[in-house]
């Protein structure tokens, strides 16, 4: 479910959550909207990269590098998408549920010795806010108040009690976001099927 918000809007709910005065636009000449125009994208990529947010997955078909073959180890690499921020265990068929295949991600690269093409599901870097669920849009703006609030008021405590309530939104915020869809099987172990 989209949360439909703006970005604006988000950076308002972090300023109502500490009793400051809103913002018209992200381009607004505050202090209080050049902090948050700094800290704002790599605190949504960092939460989008803790979970597998269901509005931020995407699956793709990666075509192996002729020119990058690993000199030892795997047999194939492929090119990680740029804007991924965590590639997704990676199996047989490409599904969630199916057989864990072994690979390696070394920088920009998967390394395995899969062939190709490689099916696989990562986290992007969802810069849609509209497209943020309404649970994500809450938890972004308690985590960014919780840094700000020491930048803002120079009170530790403070900032440590909205750290603390970020924390357990996040757990809350992930439970409600991992109920969509249908839960995953176990993965069959050879071991146990062997015996």
């Amino acid at each position: 479910m989209a949360s439909g918000v703006s970005e604006t809007a988000i950076y308002n709910m972090v300023l109502d959550r500490l009793a400051e005065e809103s913002i018209l636009s992200t381009g607004d000449e505050k202090a209080v909207a050049r902090w948050l125009n700094r800290n704002y994208p790599i605190q949504r990529d960092a939460l989008l990269q803790r979970h597998t947010w269901n509005f931020a997955m995407k699956r793709t078909l990666l075509a192996e590098l002729s020119n990058a073959k690993p000199p030892f180890e795997w047999a194939h690499a492929y090119q990680i998408p740029d804007d991924s921020l965590r590639v997704l265990p990676i199996t047989d068929d490409g599904t969630r549920n199916g057989k864990p295949m072994p690979y390696e991600v070394e920088g920009n690269f998967i390394l395995t010795n899969m062939g190709a093409p490689l099916k696989t599901r990562y986290i992007f870097r969802q810069e849609n806010t509209a497209l943020f669920s309404p649970v994500f849009v809450d938890l972004l703006a308690q985590i960014l108040a919780g840094n700000f609030a020491h930048w803002l008021t120079g009170k530790a405590n403070y900032a440590k009690q909205l750290q603390d309530l970020a924390s357990t939104a996040f757990l809350e915020a992930t439970r409600i976001d991992s109920l969509e869809g249908l839960p995953m099987e176990p993965v069959d172990n050879d071991l146990i099927d062997v015996r």
